[in-house]
């Protein structure tokens, strides 16, 4: 199509328009240019859970022997702890095997202490404990655990003067103070309770439950 040399501006701008248009249709695409077009569907898609772990089988099979069972040695350890009753039977056990002696046989009475202690039969602990005592008389731990068992049952006095005796043996031993400290306070000696407390914050390095308690005892 050719264009008079007078109408040369108008069909410049003609030209200009239908340029513009045609880049628009380009640019647009089908669905959006034809509105009656169906539009495509959004399927679902189905993502499957993931399956539960499966639990191996560990029942022991038959015919495997079990495994042997410690000996009262092992199960008769204080600083193992474990429930007060199996620790008194493997005491009792070792102790009436005849074949421990001196200082082992005065800990198996410890430990055995401990437990009737944690169980609450404060007599046969202090007979235990008194027990380990006849055999090592210079027993702290024993001396303490005595004073424990009696501070329980309410004898204040024995509990303080076992207390005494193993801090003369062990005067480095925070505890020792710290249960003088409370036996001191059941028998209303505050002053008592104070200076004992007071060797606990020196010897301990993170003193708060000391601190608590002569706040306490100060008040």
């Amino acid at each position: 199509m050719r264009c008079a040399p007078r109408h040369h501006r108008l069909c410049l701008f003609i030209a200009t328009v239908l340029g513009w248009c045609l880049l628009l249709c380009w640019m647009t695409p089908a669905s959006a240019q034809d509105p009656l077009r169906p539009q495509p569907e959004k399927l679902d898609v189905f993502v499957p859970r993931p399956a539960k772990p499966v639990v191996p089988d560990v029942k022991r099979p038959e015919g495997l022997p079990r495994p042997p069972k410690p000996p009262p040695r092992v199960q008769c350890n204080a600083r193992l702890g474990g429930p007060p009753d199996g620790m008194i039977k493997s005491c009792t056990e070792l102790i009436e095997g005849g074949h421990e002696t001196g200082r082992a046989l005065a800990a198996a009475y410890i430990a055995r202490g401990r437990a009737f202690l944690a169980r609450g039969d404060h007599d046969l602990a202090v007979a235990d404990f008194s027990q380990a005592l006849n055999l090592e008389p210079d027993n702290a731990q024993a001396l303490h655990g005595r004073g424990l068992a009696r501070n329980a049952k309410g004898d204040l006095d024995g509990a303080v003067k076992d207390f005494s005796e193993a801090i003369w043996r062990s005067p480095r031993t925070a505890a020792f103070y710290q249960d003088r400290a409370r036996a001191h306070l059941g028998k209303a000696e505050y002053a008592r309770a104070i200076a004992d407390l007071d060797e606990v914050i020196k010897l301990t390095p993170k003193p708060a439950l000391a601190l608590r308690e002569r706040c306490y005892v100060r008040a």
